[in-house]
Formats: C-alpha cells, sequence, structure tokens
C-alpha cells in the first residue's frame, strides 16, 4: 500500500478532488508546476498596469465592435 504520493503510479485520467482544495502547494520553479496563489500574485496581478497609470480614452467609444 502506498504510503506517499510519490509511492503512487502516475495518474492516467482527470482526479476528482470532490470539491477539496489542494493545500500546501509550494511555489513553482518551473513552467509545468502548478502554481499556488503567492506564486499567481506575483507573476499575473502584480506585473500588470496599474489602472490609475492608464490614459482614459477621450471621443465616442464602441463596446459592440
Amino acid at each position: 500500500m502506498p504510503t506517499t504520493l510519490s509511492d503512487l503510479d502516475p495518474p492516467t485520467s482527470n482526479f476528482d478532488f470532490a470539491g477539496f482544495k489542494l493545500t500546501g502547494l509550494g511555489n513553482a520553479t518551473t513552467g509545468t508546476d502548478a502554481l499556488n496563489r503567492t506564486t499567481a500574485d506575483g507573476r499575473y496581478y502584480l506585473s500588470t498596469t496599474a489602472l490609475n497609470s492608464i490614459t482614459a480614452p477621450s471621443g465616442a467609444v464602441s463596446l459592440n465592435s
């Protein structure tokens, strides 16, 4: 009987967590690693342009095109 995740064979299909969270995930170190919230915020949220630095458009703006 496996005692750790590293003792298990790689999955061959999707794994259903039945609504539970995967917790204790470390920081991603390669491009194929899963991201925890700290890593994701650092890569995507914090590196985006601040809203107060964007120049507001002037004139007519179409939101349907």
